[in-house]
This record gives C-alpha cells, sequence and structure tokens, in this order.
C-alpha cells in the first residue's frame, strides 16, 4: 500500500512469494506460522495441501531473513486441512478429513501430532469430517467436527458437532477418558463448520454453512 490508503491499487507492489507447483505444493490451505524465534518452529510458515497426490504438510522458512525455502515438512496424509500450534508453540495439530463424510465415510477423520522434527502420530481418531480448529488458553484444541450426511443418508443437511480434545496424562493423544469434551453437539442442518476462531472475550465465534439451504450464519458460543 505505497499510498497509504488502506488498500492495494492497480500498480502497487504484490508479490508471489511462491507459485505452485513450486515444490510440489499445488492447493495450499490452512496457513499458520510458528510460535516465534527460539521455539522449535521458529517463526516459519506451515500449510497443509489437499491435492490428490500431494496431501502434504510443507514448511516455508526464509532462513533468517537471507532467503525463502518452501519444501514438504510431513507426508503421507489423506485431506489434510487445517494445521495449528499448541499455545506454547511446541506441537503442530493437523486435521485431516480423510473420506469425506458427503460420499458416505464416516468416522474416519483424524487429528494428528506433528512434532517438530516431523515425527507424528494420531491424537485423536473416530471422527467425521474434522476441519478447523483453535486452542483455549487453557489448552484444548477446539475442534469442528461435521457430518454432510443426515439420518437418511442424503447430503448435504447434516450435523455438526463441536468438540475441545487434550491430552490430560501426557501420552502423546487425546484418546483417552475424559479427554474428549463434546462442547456442541449434533445440530440438525448444519452440516459444515468452516471456521473457529475464539476472540479477547473468551467466547467462541462460529461459522456455519449449511450446503443446498440458506443457512449461512456465524454463531457466538460462551458457556454461561
Amino acid at each position: 500500500d505505497t499510498n497509504g490508503n488502506g488498500q492495494i491499487d492497480p500498480g502497487e507492489p504484490a508479490v508471489i512469494v511462491f507459485q505452485g507447483p513450486t515444490a510440489g505444493m499445488k492447493f495450499p490451505v490452512g496457513l499458520t506460522f510458528g510460535k516465534g524465534a527460539g521455539n522449535a518452529f521458529d517463526n516459519d510458515l506451515f500449510f497443509a495441501d489437499d491435492w490428490d497426490g500431494v496431501n502434504a504438510l510443507f514448511r516455508v522458512s526464509d532462513n533468517n531473513g537471507v532467503s525463502l525455502t518452501i519444501g514438504s515438512f510431513n507426508s503421507g496424509f489423506w485431506t489434510p486441512v487445517h494445521p495449528i500450534f499448541k499455545a506454547d508453540g511446541s506441537v503442530l495439530f493437523v486435521s485431516d478429513m480423510k473420506n469425506f463424510t458427503a460420499f458416505g465415510f464416516t468416522n474416519d477423520g483424524l487429528i494428528y501430532r506433528v512434532l517438530p522434527n516431523g515425527a507424528r502420530n494420531v491424537f485423536r481418531s473416530g471422527l467425521w469430517d474434522a476441519s478447523n480448529a483453535d486452542v483455549t488458553s487453557d489448552g484444548w484444541l477446539v475442534v469442528l467436527n461435521s457430518n454432510f450426511l443426515n439420518g437418511s443418508g442424503a447430503c448435504c443437511l447434516g450435523t455438526g458437532q463441536i468438540l475441545a480434545l487434550k491430552d490430560l496424562n501426557n501420552d502423546g493423544d487425546a484418546q483417552d477418558a475424559g479427554e474428549m469434551k463434546v462442547l456442541v453437539d449434533q445440530n440438525p442442518g448444519f452440516g459444515r463448520f468452516p471456521g473457529v476462531a475464539f476472540g479477547p472475550d473468551g467466547a467462541a465465534y462460529v461459522a456455519v454453512a449449511a450446503i443446498a439451504s440458506t443457512m449461512t450464519q456465524i454463531h457466538r458460543l460462551e458457556d454461561l
């Protein structure tokens, strides 16, 4: 914004940092930055790519201001859609929708836990289309869990859940008793939760998109 009007006008510089198929990148989604210099993931940019044949987590580094490099950081996912860091920046969580419920698949969605050395494990399994997530101030990973099929098997006015996950016994996953809480359960017609973010007021703001209907909303959720 060289003229200071708050927007990018024709002729003002717009820099393409990377353009596919650079380093195998084809369909980048869900960008997130590391939590700071000196952190295990530094200030680097991480994003998922859910294009068929790619399905990987990428890392972009500025190499201490010398040059930008991009490379596959972790691969072998099915449908990775949203990486997000643990509050202290020590672990990267990646949602993997795997097979879409809209095509009749159920309960194969996953959340992966990825370590700085690239090793990963399943943090939580048995989900529907696990998509966007955010982290609460007390360390719970809040995951939007959508099911595109309704009870009759018809797409796309299904149900949705909002889940909270936390590794309470420090064994590297949230598969044990008490490590998953259902915050919102089976709201009919929601179908899909595209996004969630926690505001400075501590409330969760959730986007709702019901495909094939006019119900597109943003909800403010607070535990009273």
